[in-house]
């Protein structure tokens, strides 16, 4: 079972919960820092972007401009394995 985090906006302050944010969260609340997670953002834009990582690793990355969401894969199938091998 995969766990899907949306991260908060406020559009009306533009003020979003960036990934980056979200993981070093994550890292303070005790989640193990080799933890496997997928950060997207801008999803169903042109310009999209999604990367595979460590939540360690994931935190330095830099994913542009919002909206964005980041996902604490399962068990993955073989086949979401190569998706994200390939996106990712």
């Amino acid at each position: 079972m995969h766990t899907l985090f949306l991260l908060d906006l406020d559009p009306k302050s533009k003020r979003f919960l960036t990934i980056n944010e979200a993981c070093d969260y994550l890292l303070r609340n005790k989640v193990k820092k080799e933890t496997l997670v997928v950060g997207c953002a801008r999803l169903g834009f042109e310009n999209f972007k999604i990367k595979k990582g460590t939540l360690d690793s994931l935190r330095k990355e830099d994913f542009g401009e919002a909206p964005y969401c980041l996902i604490i894969p399962g068990k993955l199938h073989f086949i979401e394995e190569e998706a994200l091998e390939l996106l990712g």
